[in-house]
């Protein structure tokens, strides 16, 4: 036997070692997996009230919003704002002066002075309503209706027996997202109350939904060449270099206008929308992001008993998995390429043009055309 066929019959064993290490490990890992989804958290005992760990995370949105709120957006910190939170059975209202028609006060619980109210059977979506007289509430479900519609998503969309083992830990949402979620549809309200005009306007994109997305798909391509480079002006390290980027943002998005035959309708629809979610996405994750860089803030007490709550220090790790989500938004038909292309357009504004938040509430006035002000011809 010659010397090379010695060493690979040395080699077979070491290879078979190896792969039955390698199945091993899927097994132990598979099996870990399915006895985790046992034990996943199960949903509140009782509906007919919030949980102790609910309250705290509302409690906690409100206090970030007042202590840091301001650093994001002017006044937008030291506005009261009520929160609408709902369950599969009821909807609660907290930090509201008014009671609403139709809600009952629930006995003995308050918050900011003001009696906590209730609604059985509410339906309202993740948004802002104008609940009573001029008073604007931000409105999102409970963390667990929303961790519990992922995980069942998925459930639906893997075909079984393997959606038995999939870690959908995973999928819990973490309770900096969710806190940050909520000051997302408080910022809707606060463009309602400050810029009122503006917010019936970007409300009007709604009218033009189908017609848009009937002529997107021939623009994905030319969508994800326009995405790459808003995300190459963000990530850019000189100034220079992301204006000369943000130059060729502009040319690319209007060549994609102009090759798509989009008349000025269909134009405003990207427009209100970024201008709509874009800042909110954008005050959603500063708020996360000055909470994670402010030495001295310090999250309430009670939020420390919450499992799923980080200190606000995994910003970085969120901001990388948007970074990458957005990159996939050119082939995704929804309006949730809006809030990224909008975020970023703001986050680009805060570094070329940081007077341009006041504008930006004034009428016609939209992200792209600030940032033309500032890119390289």
């Amino acid at each position: 036997m010659s010397e090379h066929q010695q060493q690979k019959k040395k080699r077979r064993p070491i290879l078979l070692y190896i792969l039955l290490g390698l199945v091993g490990l899927c097994a132990t890992l598979l099996t870990i997996s399915a006895l985790s989804n046992r034990f996943l958290p199960t949903g509140p005992e009782h509906l007919d009230r919030l949980t102790e760990v609910d309250r705290a995370r509302i409690a906690e949105a409100i206090h970030l919003k007042q202590t840091l709120g301001d650093q994001v957006w002017p006044d937008w910190g030291q506005t009261d704002i009520p929160l609408l939170v709902q369950n599969a059975e009821y909807a609660f209202l907290y930090g509201c002066p008014q009671q609403p028609p139709g809600w009952e006060i629930l006995g003995d619980e308050e918050f900011g002075g003001y009696p906590v109210y209730r609604e059985a059977g509410g339906n309202h979506e993740a948004f802002t309503e104008l609940l009573i007289g001029d008073v604007w509430v931000g409105s999102m479900s409970t963390k667990w209706e929303l961790d519990a519609f992922m995980m069942s998503q998925f459930r639906e969309m893997i075909p079984a027996p393997i959606n038995q083992v999939v870690p959908y830990r995973l999928f819990i949402l973490s309770s900096e997202i969710y806190i940050a979620g909520l000051l997302h549809e408080t910022f809707h309200a606060f463009q309602a109350m400050t810029a009122r005009n503006r917010f019936d306007d970007a409300e009007l994109a709604r009218q033009d939904n189908e017609r848009y997305w009937a002529a997107d798909e021939a623009m994905q391509d030319a969508w994800s060449t326009e995405i790459n480079l808003l995300i190459g002006a963000v990530q850019a390290k000189s100034d220079d270099e992301s204006r000369d980027m943000l130059g060729q943002f502009l040319e690319q998005r209007a060549r994609r206008r102009t090759d798509a035959n989009l008349d000025s309708a269909l134009i405003e629809f990207e427009h209100r929308y970024e201008w709509l979610e874009g800042l909110a996405k954008y005050v959603e994750l500063g708020i996360w992001e000055t909470a994670g860089q402010t030495p001295d803030y310090e999250p309430l007490s009670e939020i420390e008993a919450d499992p799923d709550f980080q200190g606000y220090c995994t910003f970085n790790q969120r901001w990388t998995s948007e970074i990458i989500t957005m990159r996939n938004m050119a082939h995704d038909s929804a309006t949730t390429r809006f809030y990224y292309t909008g975020m970023v357009q703001a986050r680009l504004l805060d570094r070329h043009l940081p007077s341009w938040k006041e504008r930006t509430m004034q009428e016609s006035i939209w992200l792209e055309d600030l940032l033309a002000e500032v890119a390289t011809p």
